[in-house]
C-alpha cells in the first residue's frame, strides 16, 4: 500500500498564539510522561502480586496434599 507523498506546503511563519499553544500542549505532554514513568517505578519498586487463594507452599512448587496426607495416615 503506497502512500502518496506530497511535497511540504509553502512554510507560513506560525502566529505568537500558535506557538504558545504548541509550547502549553508539549510542557502538558512532558508532565503526563513524567507521571506514567513515577507510576512504573513505583509499581516495579512493589511486592509481586500475591496470587489470590493459593497457598505460599503450593505456588513455591510443593504440594500440600502430600504433607497433609502423612499426617492422616500417621492418625489413623
Amino acid at each position: 500500500m503506497a502512500a502518496s507523498v506530497q511535497p511540504p506546503a509553502p512554510a507560513q511563519p506560525a502566529s505568537e498564539e500558535e506557538l504558545a499553544e504548541c509550547v502549553r500542549t508539549l510542557r502538558a505532554l512532558i508532565d503526563v510522561v513524567g507521571t506514567v514513568q513515577r507510576t512504573l517505578d513505583r509499581i516495579g519498586r512493589q511486592a509481586p502480586v500475591r496470587e489470590a487463594g493459593v497457598p505460599k507452599r503450593a505456588r513455591a512448587g510443593k504440594l500440600r496434599k502430600s504433607s497433609r496426607k502423612g499426617k492422616r495416615k500417621a492418625k489413623a
